[in-house]
């Protein structure tokens, strides 16, 4: 009866230290992109994406977009006249008051930032 609380025992501690010791990955933070055409300019780091653009991200999801721009300096993307635009998580949200419909949505990627 002691073997087999003994053996029982060492199981137990076999699976709860795996668990407590091993790595959690927290995920893919990178954005997908689907566009019909896609420029890039490597020597600025500027890519732009045109023709019913949709991204999927852990933290914004739009489909339809007229263009995308991505700039890598500022870690920055101008989404323009996106649909069914969805936000999952930011850290801040900031509204400028009236947006024409010809302005930009501004996402920075490094903070995790959306300017409507």
């Amino acid at each position: 009866m002691i073997k087999k609380i003994q053996i029982t025992g060492a199981f137990l501690m076999l699976f709860c230290s795996q668990k407590v010791f091993s790595q959690h990955s927290f995920g893919d933070d990178t954005l997908k992109f689907k566009s019909e055409n896609i420029k890039r300019n490597t020597q600025e780091k500027v890519t732009v994406y045109t023709g019913n653009v949709s991204v999927v991200s852990p933290y914004i999801n739009f489909d339809a977009a007229e263009k995308v721009i991505v700039d890598e300096n500022k870690n920055e993307l101008k989404i323009y006249k996106p649909k069914k635009f969805k936000i999952i998580h930011l850290e801040s949200l900031s509204k400028k008051g009236a947006r024409s419909e010809d302005e930009p949505i501004i996402y920075y990627t490094d903070t995790n930032e959306l300017i409507i």
